[in-house]
């Protein structure tokens, strides 16, 4: 390929490299009771405690993709009277800053946080949360799925499976 075909593939390639790196990483980090005997645990359901925020916007995919994680590990889902642990959670979005100038830019920072309850002394047992500012490419599809992978992946090993 010579010179000049070659060199609008570089100026793409620079781009594609430049326009990843800006794209925002997940924070995440987790906190687990190490004195908790998480080989005894197989199961697990939502708390109950939830209902306000199962409202909001994307809570169902929240829930869904925990549920996900939590089943890809090997923990089922049952009734919460049957359950080793129950799981909350929260999500939100704010403002994290305006910027103004040639383009205008509204970034938001969106989180969300699991929490894993015993469920006989509705002690916390595990307690999660993952965050990032968001871009335009950032869907609740997309974003929140990522989240929560992003919150057990790494850190949930100590902890359920």
């Amino acid at each position: 390929m010579t010179r000049a075909r070659l060199a609008p593939v570089l100026l793409a390639l620079a781009f594609a490299a430049t326009a990843s790196a800006c794209a925002t990483q997940f924070r995440s980090d987790a906190h687990v009771d190490a004195t908790y005997d998480f080989s005894q645990v197989d199961t697990f359901a939502f708390s109950l405690v939830r209902a306000k925020v199962a409202e909001f916007p994307n809570a169902k995919l929240l829930e869904d993709s925990i549920r996900n994680e939590l089943q890809a590990r090997g923990y089922q889902e049952v009734p919460e009277a049957e359950a080793d642990v129950l799981i909350s959670y929260d999500m939100g979005v704010h403002a994290a800053a305006r910027l103004s100038g040639a383009n205008k830019y509204n970034l938001q920072e969106g989180g969300i946080t699991v929490r894993v309850m015993d469920r006989e002394t509705r002690h916390t047992v595990w307690y999660g949360w993952s965050d990032k500012t968001l871009v335009s490419e950032d869907t609740p599809e997309v974003a929140i799925p990522d989240a929560v992978a992003s919150l057990f992946l790494g850190r949930i090993q100590d902890a359920p499976r």
